[in-house]
């Protein structure tokens, strides 16, 4: 089941083998990317949450080139700073206590003008994660996330996906 407020999702699912996601992430894939959208993919295994988020950098500072200001240099690190150190303002989970494992943050250029953010955070909970709710915070983080395409992986290997407008997160 899935209830929209920021966007909130309730995860429904145990066992998911998670090896093979982050090579989707941090493949070599270098599509095209959509100004305005972010893709976020979740999954989870019993007590272990993993999210990955894939967006223009614009999404998260304003622009896509490789800083040069130090206003612009301030920025990029600030985005970087708060997923790899506060991961917790940007997903979490109700009634159950998470820490943030690991993360990882890798900015890709495909051009000197066209860049991408592709992230990834590992969490490891208290308690399991079946029924508890995921409150996603993107949006009141990085005002730029416009659409949200997501993907939540269960442990059947069903999936659900779709596609929020920033409407939804205010």
């Amino acid at each position: 089941m899935f209830i929209f407020i920021g966007i909130r999702v309730m995860i429904q699912f145990g066992l998911v083998l998670l090896c093979f996601l982050p090579t989707v992430a941090f493949g070599n894939g270098h599509g095209a990317h959509v100004h305005g959208q972010a893709k976020l993919d979740m999954a989870v295994d019993q007590n272990q949450l993993l999210v990955m988020v894939q967006a223009p950098a614009e999404r998260f500072f304003g622009f896509e080139y490789k800083p040069t200001t130090e206003a612009e240099k301030k920025k990029a690190q600030q985005a970087e700073d708060l997923w790899r150190n506060n991961l917790t303002a940007l997903f979490d989970v109700s009634d159950v206590s998470c820490k943030v494992t690991k993360t990882q943050w890798k900015q890709e250029f495909s051009s000197a003008s066209h860049s991408e953010i592709k992230a990834e955070g590992y969490f490891d909970c208290a308690k399991p994660l079946r029924g508890k709710e995921l409150v996603i915070k993107l949006k009141d983080q990085f005002e730029r996330m416009l659409i949200i395409n997501y993907q939540l992986i269960r442990s059947d290997s069903t999936a659900d996906s779709g596609k929020k407008e920033a409407k939804t997160f205010q």
